[in-house]
C-alpha cells in the first residue's frame, strides 16, 4: 500500500492530542491509511467553543474505546486550551494567524510490507519491513526505516531472517548517486549523514568501507575502505586504504594502500593515489611500463609513457619500448571526434630492431607503421566529403611486431586511400581526388598515387527538347559523357621508395574523354547504338629511339634512347557501331499432383549476341609510333608514349567482332513437408552456367577467342560451389604451338582446358545440429485412433538424452569453418600447374567460463600445416586471463596474460612472452 503525506498534517495530528501524551499505537498499513484519511477530514483549528467541545467529546470517546478516562480528560483540557487561543486570534479579523513550519516541505511517499508505527510523544514513525520511502530526490528501501520529524532525521537497518541471514539492506539513492549500507541516518535538512559498512560505485569503481561520512556536496570520506572494480559483495581483490575521500562525478583520492587477493595481503602498495570517474572525460597522467625479460632482446620496458586528453575532442597517447639488447620503439596514438562534422584515429609506429652480439654479428633494421582512418558525417556537408583509410608499413613489420595476430602475419598485401570528393547541387558535375597506396610484403614492391584527380559530367542529353509534344525522335537520345582524370604514380622498392633515382621515374600525365552515343531498338528486338570517342592526353615527356653510328662513341651500334621532357599532347577520334540482339526464353512445368513432393520446375535461357564494327581512321588521325633499325637492319616499331601512364591514343584500324554468351538458370519447388497446406521452397539447382566467346570478323585465322564458362551452384544451404574455367577452341603441335584447326573437328571437344578455378565455404555449428534435432524430434509424433496425440512415455534424462540425438551431452557452443581453393593452369605442351589453399577456423566455448578458438590450413605443395595458432581464454569475473600459442612454422609463439577487466586499472596485469626468435630456446 502506497500513501502521501501532507507536511500540515502532523501539525493537525499534534493539534488534536495532549501535549506530552505517551501514546504510541502499532497499527497495520491499512489501519493507519484510515487514521490518515480521517485526519484529512478534520479541521486543522476549530473557529469556535462548540466545535471544541463536540472535538473534546469526539477524542473523550476515541479515547475511551482506546486507552483510558485520563487520556479524554487530557484531551478535554487541549480543546479547552484550544478554544481559548482561538477566541484570542479571533478578536482580530484581520489578523492571519501563523503557520507553523513543518519538518517535511514535499510529500512523502512510503509502504512497508508488514506494519506501521507512528509516536506523537517522539514525533516519529517507524516502518517495518520491506518499507520504500521517497521523499524529495531521496528514496531509501530496507527492512525497517524510523523517521524523526523534531530531530530531521532518516533512520535505516537491516534485519535478520530465520536461519541468521540478513536481509533487506539499506540503499540510499540521491539523483544519481545510490549506495548500500548495513545501517545509516540521514539529515534531510543539513544533507548529511553517518554509513555503516558502506558499498557503492562511482563509475568502475566500487568502494567498500567500515564507517563513513556523506556531506551535504556528495562527497564521502571513508575509513578502513576497499577500492576496487570487482562487483561482488566480497570482492577478489581490492586496495585496502585507511583513508580515502568520495567525489560522485569527480574523482576518489586515497592515501597510503596495498593490494589485496582473495583476502591475502600482496606486498605490492601505493603512498597515495586518485581514481578518475570513467564515465567523465579523462584525465592526463603517466601510464606505467610492463616489465620482463627476453632471451634474445633482454630485460624490457615496454608501453609506457603518458595520455594526455584535450577535452572532448580528442586525445594522445604516447609510449616507448626499452630492451636491454639495444631495441626500442615509439608509439603515438590519437583519437578525435567531432560532434555532426567528423572522428577518425591515427597511430603511428617506429622500431629500431637491434640483433646479434654487440661487436660480433650485430645487425640494426628499421621497422615503422601508419595507420589513419578518418570518416566524416554523413550529416556534415551533403556535397562535399572526405574519407582516410591508411595501412602502410615496412615488409617485415607484422613478422617482428605483430607475430600473435594470424590475420595480419598472412596478409601480404596492404592498400591505403585517402579520398575528397565535391558534387554541384543542380549541376551533373563531379570531382574526386584520390591519394592511393598498395603495396606487397613478399616482393617489398610499392605502388603510389599521389595523387589522382577526375572530373565527370554525368550523360546529359543536349538534342532534348524543353517541351516534349508527340514521339521521341532519335537524335532526341543522344547523350554526351565527359571524364577528365590527372594522376602521377610511382612503383618502386620499399628501400628505394623515395630516393632520387624513383622520384625520376614516376609517371604522370593527364586524360580526357568525350564518348558521344545513341541508342534506339529497332523491331523491339535489336538494340543499335551508334558511338563516337574522343580521347586525348597530355605527357610531361616523350622517348625517342635510334642507332648510335658514332665511331668514337661507346655506345656504337646500339641503340639509344633519349627521353625529351616538356608538354606533349596527343588525341584520336574512334566511330563504332554496336548491334546487340538479347531475347530471354522459359520453359517452365507444373506437376498436376498438388500432393507430390515436386511442385514445378522452370528454366531460362537467356543467350545474347553482340556485333561491334570500328572502320579505319588511318590517314585521318595523327599517327604517333615511329620506326628504329638495330645493327642488324631489323626495323623496330615504337611509340613515343612509351611507358606512358595512359598509353598512346591511336586511330583505330578496321576491325570487327561478334560476342556470343549463353545463360542457364534451373530451379525448382518442392513441398517442404508431407503436408499439403505446407508452403512451397524453391531450389536453385544451379543459379548460372554462362558460356562466352567472340569472333573477329577480320582476322587472318584462329578468328574465335578463348571459351570461358562458369557456374554457381548451392550442393546444400551452406555449402556453395562457384567454378570457373577456360577452354581454348584451337589444337596445338608437339611443340606446345597453337594452328589453325578447331578442337571439336580434330579431336570432338569442345576445347582444350587452360585454366580452372573452384571454391568453397562451409559452417558448421552446435546451432545448426540442435535445430536438425528439434525439426527431426518435433515431427515424429504419432496421432492416435482417436486423432489426438497420444502421451509420450515416461524416459529418465539420460535415455531421453540417448534417443532424442547423440549431440544432446555435447551441449556447449562451437563453430567451425572452412574455406577451400582449387586452381589449375596450363600453358602448351607444358605440366600443369595446380595450386590448392584450405584453412579453418573454430571456437569453442567450453564451459561459461572457458572459451578457446584455433586457426589452421594446409599447404598442399609443401605437405605441411600453415600456420596454425591457439588461444585459451578464461573469465574470471573482474580479471580475464588469456593465452596464445603457435606450435608450428617459423613463427611460433607463445603468450601468457592475466588482467583486471576494468579500463581504469588495465596497467594491473602480468604479462609473459616469447616469439620466433626465441624458439632456439625452447
Amino acid at each position: 500500500m502506497r500513501s502521501k503525506i501532507l507536511p500540515f498534517l502532523w501539525i493537525a495530528l499534534l493539534s488534536v492530542m495532549c501535549r506530552g501524551m505517551a501514546l504510541a499505537e502499532t497499527t497495520s498499513p491499512d489501519a493507519a491509511a484510515d487514521t490518515i484519511r480521517t485526519l484529512q477530514t478534520s479541521k486543522a483549528v476549530p473557529t469556535d467553543s462548540l466545535d471544541l467541545e463536540d472535538a473534546a467529546a469526539q477524542a473523550k470517546t476515541t479515547a475511551d474505546s482506546l486507552a483510558s478516562d485520563d487520556i479524554a480528560a487530557k484531551a478535554e483540557a487541549t480543546a479547552d486550551s484550544l478554544a481559548r487561543s482561538a477566541a484570542t486570534a479571533l478578536q482580530d479579523s484581520t489578523q492571519q494567524p501563523r503557520k507553523k513550519k513543518s519538518g517535511f516541505d514535499e510529500i512523502i511517499d512510503y509502504k512497508a510490507a508488514d506494519s506501521i508505527s507512528f509516536s506523537l510523544t517522539r514525533q516519529s514513525a517507524v516502518f517495518y519491513h520491506e518499507s520504500d520511502i521517497k521523499y524529495g530526490d531521496v528514496a531509501v528501501t530496507a527492512d525497517t526505516v524510523r523517521m524523526e520529524m523534531d530531530k530531521k532525521t532518516i533512520h535505516a537497518w537491516g534485519g535478520v531472517d530465520s536461519l541468521g541471514n540478513v536481509v533487506g539492506e539499506p540503499v540510499f539513492v540521491q539523483g544519481g548517486e545510490s549506495f548500500n549500507t548495513h545501517s545509516f541516518s540521514y539529515n534531510y535538512e543539513t544533507k548529511r549523514g553517518t554509513i555503516k559498512a558502506l558499498k557503492t560505485q562511482q563509475g568502475e569503481s566500487y568502494l567498500h568501507a567500515e564507517q563513513s561520512k556523506r556531506f551535504e556536496n556528495g562527497d564521502i570520506h571513508m575509513i578502513n575502505g576497499k577500492i576496487t572494480t570487482c562487483n561482488a559483495d566480497q570482492p577478489h581483490f581490492h586496495l585496502f586504504t585507511k583513508k580515502a575521500k568520495s567525489m560522485p562525478g569527480n574523482k576518489i583520492v586515497f592515501g597510503f594502500s596495498y593490494l589485496v587477493m582473495e583476502d591475502v595481503p600482496l606486498p605490492l602498495f601505493l603512498p597515495f593515489g586518485l581514481v578518475p570517474d570513467s564515465e567523465k572525460r579523462s584525465v592526463a597522467g603517466l601510464i606505467p611500463p610492463s616489465f620482463g625479460i627476453e632471451t634474445t632482446r633482454g630485460m624490457y620496458l615496454t608501453n609506457g609513457g603518458y595520455y594526455h586528453p584535450f577535452g572532448d575532442v580528442a586525445d594522445v597517447q604516447l609510449t616507448g619500448d626499452y630492451y636491454t639488447g639495444g631495441t626500442w620503439g615509439l608509439n603515438l596514438s590519437s583519437r578525435y571526434i567531432l560532434r555532426y562534422r567528423f572522428s577518425g584515429n591515427l597511430r603511428l609506429r617506429y622500431y629500431v630492431n637491434v640483433t646479434g652480439e654487440k661487436g660480433i654479428n650485430e645487425s640494426k633494421g628499421v621497422d615503422y607503421s601508419i595507420n589513419w582512418s578518418h570518416t566524416q558525417d554523413p550529416k556534415a556537408n551533403p556535397y562535399r566529403s572526405f574519407s582516410a583509410s591508411v595501412n602502410f608499413s615496412t615488409s617485415k613489420f607484422e613478422q617482428n611486431q605483430n607475430y600473435t595476430n594470424a590475420t595480419a602475419l598472412m596478409t601480404n598485401t596492404k592498400t591505403s586511400s585517402i579520398s575528397y570528393r565535391k558534387n554541384w547541387p543542380n549541376s551533373p558535375f563531379h570531382l574526386t581526388v584520390n591519394a592511393n597506396h598498395s603495396q606487397n610484403s613478399n616482393t617489398e614492391m610499392v605502388n603510389l598515387t599521389l595523387p589522382s584527380a577526375t572530373f565527370t559530367m554525368d550523360r546529359i542529353y543536349p538534342f532534348k527538347r524543353k517541351v516534349a509534344v508527340g514521339a521521341t525522335r532519335w537524335y532526341e537520345n543522344i547523350g554526351i559523357t565527359y571524364n577528365a582524370e590527372m594522376k602521377n604514380s610511382l612503383s618502386a622498392k620499399e628501400k628505394e621508395l623515395f630516393d632520387e633515382k624513383s622520384l625520376d621515374r614516376m609517371q604522370n600525365g593527364f586524360s580526357h574523354s568525350i564518348p558521344l552515343s545513341v541508342n534506339f531498338k529497332v523491331l523491339k528486338l535489336f538494340n543499335i547504338t551508334p558511338s563516337l570517342n574522343y580521347k586525348g592526353v597530355m605527357y610531361t615527356r616523350k622517348v625517342e629511339k635510334y642507332l648510335d653510328m658514332r665511331e668514337d662513341s661507346e655506345t656504337h651500334g646500339k641503340v639509344l634512347t633519349d627521353t625529351i621532357k616538356g608538354l606533349v599532347y596527343a588525341h584520336a577520334v574512334n566511330p563504332s557501331m554496336s548491334v546487340s540482339f538479347t531475347p530471354k526464353f522459359y520453359l517452365t512445368g507444373t506437376m498436376k499432383n498438388k500432393n507430390a513432393k515436386l511442385q514445378a520446375v522452370r528454366y531460362v535461357l537467356a543467350p545474347s549476341v553482340t556485333m561491334n564494327y570500328t572502320p579505319d581512321m588511318s590517314g585521318i588521325m595523327p599517327n604517333y609510333y615511329r620506326t628504329y633499325q638495330d645493327s642488324t637492319g631489323r626495323v623496330y616499331t615504337y611509340s613515343i608514349f612509351e611507358g606512358g601512364i595512359y598509353g598512346t591514343p591511336s586511330f583505330a584500324k578496321q576491325n570487327g567482332s561478334i560476342s556470343f554468351s549463353v545463360n542457364n538458370n534451373l530451379e525448382m519447388k518442392v513441398r517442404a513437408s508431407r503436408d499439403s497446406t505446407a508452403e512451397l521452397k524453391k531450389v536453385k539447382l544451379f543459379e548460372r552456367l554462362a558460356l562466352n566467346t567472340s569472333y573477329n570478323m577480320f582476322a587472318d585465322s584462329m578468328n574465335w577467342s578463348n571459351i570461358s564458362v562458369s557456374t554457381s551452384f548451392r550442393l546444400t544451404e551452406k555449402i556453395h560451389l562457384d567454378v570457373r574455367g577456360t577452354l581454348d577452341p584451337y589444337c596445338i603441335n608437339e611443340n606446345g604451338q597453337r594452328y589453325n584447326r578447331m578442337e571439336i573437328a580434330e579431336n570432338h571437344r569442345l576445347g582444350r582446358l587452360t585454366s580452372a578455378s573452384f571454391s568453397t565455404s562451409y559452417t558448421l555449428s552446435s546451432d545448426m545440429l540442435k535445430r536438425k534435432d528439434s525439426s527431426s524430434t518435433g515431427s515424429d509424433a504419432t496421432a492416435g485412433a482417436d486423432g489426438q496425440t497420444p502421451s509420450p512415455t515416461p524416459r529418465t534424462p539420460a535415455k531421453q538424452a540417448s534417443e532424442d540425438s547423440p549431440y544432446s551431452y555435447f551441449n556447449v557452443p562451437w563453430s567451425l569453418s572452412f574455406n577451400y581453393n582449387f586452381n589449375y593452369s596450363k600453358s602448351g605442351n607444358r605440366k600443369a600447374a595446380i595450386t590448392q589453399s584450405l584453412s579453418f577456423t573454430g571456437n569453442i566455448k567450453l564451459t561459461e567460463k572457458w572459451t578457446t578458438s584455433f586457426s589452421s590450413g594446409y599447404d598442399f605443395e609443401a605437405h605441411e600445416i600453415t600456420h596454425t595458432s591457439f588461444n585459451l581464454t578464461r573469465d574470471l569475473h573482474c580479471w580475464q586471463m588469456s593465452m596464445g600459442f603457435s606450435p608450428f612454422g617459423i613463427y611460433k609463439y607463445y603468450a601468457f596474460k592475466i588482467n583486471v577487466n576494468s579500463s581504469i586499472l588495465r596497467d594491473l596485469k602480468y604479462d609473459q612472452k616469447k616469439d620466433r626468435r626465441e624458439y632456439e630456446t625452447w
